[in-house]
């Protein structure tokens, strides 16, 4: 996937709103995400970041207008569609970052389809570098809400993805991790050209966006 599109989508939770009362960049307007790009998209609570996600890889279907993948419209796409287009197009890093608690880090890791070209040794790796590698056995409900943040965007990272999302992925990190993180981003963009979109509601990875959009 090379374009995704927006062209005046509007989320069912807006609807009844004023549109001159809730100005945006995104929602009723058209905007583009091309892969190669960086884009930080900023919002207060409540403004439909975790809802924009959700819509672009077919979770929300609860909204107007169209979302088109390289010019194709999403609407109609089956089941089978959708789960095939998340699989080769789209790697994701939720909020509430959807771990198994009886896993361990390197199991969740190793769980996505997609990551098993990365051996073990590459996922210790990455865990080390984030200051959990002594954490790759223990299994994630021993973990702070922090360190589970590190694995889930070690997993996320693990799989092969023309865009990567990422829903307000260092709020319970420090400056340090934040500034591991976006050098260990930018080594995985500067491979394989993915697009990155990130969602923040204050405080956000200090990467080198291309655009930065307002929700």
């Amino acid at each position: 996937m090379r374009e995704i599109s927006l062209k005046k989508v509007i989320p069912s939770f807006l609807e009844e709103l004023n549109p001159l009362d809730f100005h945006s960049e995104v929602w009723g307007n058209e905007i583009s995400f091309r892969k190669g790009g960086s884009y930080l998209i900023k919002a207060a609570s409540g403004r439909g970041k975790t809802t924009l996600l959700g819509e672009l890889i077919g979770l929300r279907t609860d909204y107007t207008g169209d979302i088109l993948f390289d010019g194709e419209k999403v609407f109609g796409f089956s089941h089978n569609r959708w789960a095939a287009v998340r699989s080769a197009s789209f790697s994701t890093m939720f909020q509430d970052l959807l771990l198994f608690d009886e896993l361990t880090p390197l199991e969740n890791v190793r769980i996505k389809p997609m990551a098993r070209a990365v051996s073990d040794t590459e996922v210790r790796e990455m865990l080390g570098r984030l200051g959990i590698g002594n954490k790759a056995n223990v299994k994630v409900r021993r973990l702070s809400f922090g360190q589970k943040q590190r694995v889930a965007f070690v997993r996320m990272l693990c799989q092969d993805a023309d865009f990567l999302l990422m829903d307000e992925p260092v709020s319970h990190l420090d400056a340090a991790n934040c500034e591991i993180m976006a050098a260990m981003l930018a080594e995985r963009v500067g491979k394989d050209g993915a697009g990155v979109i990130i969602t923040s509601i204050g405080r956000d990875l200090p990467y080198n966006y291309d655009k930065e959009i307002h929700l």
